[in-house]
Formats: C-alpha cells, sequence, structure tokens
C-alpha cells in the first residue's frame, strides 16, 4: 500500500470521526470507509460514550449482535494473554467479530479502527491517553501549544529516515502497523503493533516498540 494512500485513508477516517462524534454521521459508515474490514452478519458498529463519571475513562468502539442495541463493557471480552496492550485492549471486543482481508491496506485499516479511544471524547484522567496523529512533516505544526512556550519539536533528523510518515508490512502471518503521534505527557513517539492473523481475522494484537521522537512531559496532573 503506497504511503500517500495511507494518509489519505487515516485523514479520511480522523474527519470521519469528527462528524460522528458530533452526532453528524452514523457510526457504522466507518466500514463503508474501511474496505478491507467487516463484521460477521448480524454484527453492527456502536460508540460508547463515557460520559462524565469515576475519575476518569475513554470512550470507544464496540460490536454488538442482533437489533438489541446493548451498553457493553470492553473488560468482559478482555483476554490479557492475546491482547496484553492496554492500548488495544477496547478493541478486543470488535476484532473477536471482524473479517480482515490479510493485506498492507487491511492491517492499516484495522489499525486505524483500533485507535479510535486515543481520538473519542475522554473523562478526566482518561485524557492522558489522547493522542494527535501524525502522518507527515507538515502535522508537526500543528501539535497544540506547548505549555511554557516550549517551540515546536525540530524532527528534521528523521525526515530522510521518513519516520512520520506510517508504514505497514506483512510477513507470514504477522502484520507490522507502525504511525506516529503526539501525547502531552509523551511527546511524539513513533510506536509499532503487532498484529497475527489467523485466515481472515485478526487474533491478536500488541505494542512490540515506541520510539520517542522528541520527549516532553505536561507539568499538569489530571
Amino acid at each position: 500500500m503506497k504511503t500517500e494512500k495511507m494518509i489519505k485513508t487515516a485523514r479520511s477516517y480522523l474527519q470521519l470521526l469528527n462528524e460522528i462524534i458530533e452526532r453528524k454521521k452514523e457510526v457504522e459508515m466507518l466500514l463503508q470507509l474501511f474496505t478491507c474490514l467487516r463484521l460477521d452478519d448480524n454484527y453492527h458498529l456502536a460508540l460508547k460514550d463515557v460520559g462524565l463519571s469515576g475519575i476518569g475513562n475513554n470512550s470507544w468502539l464496540y460490536s454488538y449482535k442482533g437489533n438489541s442495541f446493548k451498553d457493553y463493557s470492553c473488560d468482559k471480552a478482555f483476554d490479557t494473554e492475546k491482547w496484553p496492550d492496554d492500548f488495544i485492549k477496547q478493541s478486543y471486543e470488535i476484532f473477536a467479530h471482524l473479517i480482515v482481508k490479510k493485506t498492507d491496506t487491511g492491517a492499516w485499516q484495522a489499525y486505524l479502527l483500533s485507535i479510535a479511544s486515543t481520538l473519542l471524547p475522554a473523562f478526566w484522567h482518561g485524557q492522558y491517553n489522547n493522542r494527535k496523529y501524525l502522518f507527515s512533516e507538515e502535522d508537526v505544526e500543528s501539535i497544540p501549544p506547548f505549555f511554557h512556550n516550549f517551540p515546536i519539536p525540530d524532527l528534521s533528523d528523521f525526515k530522510d529516515e521518513e519516520l512520520l510518515k506510517p508504514s505497514v508490512w506483512i510477513k507470514d502471518d504477522v502484520a507490522h502497523v507502525s504511525c506516529c503521534y503526539w501525547n502531552y505527557w509523551k511527546g511524539v513517539v513513533r510506536e509499532t503493533i503487532l498484529f497475527l492473523f489467523d485466515g481472515d481475522r485478526i487474533i491478536s494484537g500488541q505494542r512490540i516498540k515506541d520510539r520517542i521522537l522528541f520527549k516532553y512531559n505536561c507539568p499538569i496532573d489530571l
């Protein structure tokens, strides 16, 4: 999959997700964008809004069967052995019912779906997980303002390596997906997620590497 196409898909996803948050579009329109993903028959996609309760959490996407909409708790389906990373914890239930084409495009679309909880509304401590994804050098300039008037990070040293651009490669049944993001308590990070395929299913996922391109820690605790 060409990098330019990956970036275009990602930007369309972010725009659509914002429209879903604003209640302008239905959640299931995400699967119209992701042509390599399909839920099992009679399964549907929904959004759990975390609301303003407890010490905070992130909203997330989930799937449900039939016509009876349910309020789902992702912890009930979480398999700690196959999905050990909190980052994709809230995606597990969807992947249990998701058919994915084992291609670069399919892996990239699966990754984008899995990061929804870092982009959806969050409350209090849940905001620690909020991210702004970076797909090119130009995106660095749109990083939110820093506290204490920090300058926009200089990442020119990584330009030749194209580390700010996403990448996907598959070997046998394992897909490696790398992408950069900005977080107020980490800085600019390039992460690599490993997805294990079994036929047209992703049966496990794990973050295997975080490379800090620019370290930053917000001085404000939530």
